[in-house]
């Protein structure tokens, strides 16, 4: 109900050709970019994190470690580990721009910033 409503954006975009081409869960792949993406929208959604922060009793930086740790020891969310190497980022870069995804992020998002969050999470 909460997409048909709001729509998903850039983390869902970069999802499908990950999903796609190295069969990578749509559930992880939709969240591995999740960080990189949540820094660059950071200043965008600046009320909405301190709210997070203050309920949760969390300095922004405690916040992004404890996301870091959600998965661990359970799923890789490193392309790395599943299969992906740098010089298939520039195809996964070109096909992670989905009309009605990638532009209805927060902020807008170009292929280089996203060659960044993928190289980031390699």
């Amino acid at each position: 109900m909460a997409f048909s409503n709001t729509k998903t954006a850039a983390a869902h975009s970069i999802s499908y050709p990950l999903t796609i081409n190295y069969n990578i869960p749509h559930g992880i792949a939709s969240s591995i970019c999740l960080i990189p993406i949540l820094k660059l929208n950071k200043q965008s959604i600046q009320d909405s994190l301190i709210q997070i922060c203050e309920n949760n009793k969390l300095t922004y930086y405690q916040l992004i470690e404890k996301i870091k740790k959600i998965p661990q020891g359970v799923i890789s969310y490193s392309l790395s580990d599943w299969g992906i190497t740098k010089n298939q980022l520039p195809m996964l870069v070109e096909k992670s721009f989905t009309n009605d995804r990638m532009d209805n992020n927060i902020v807008s998002i170009t292929e280089s910033e996203v060659f960044r969050i993928l190289k980031s999470v390699l």
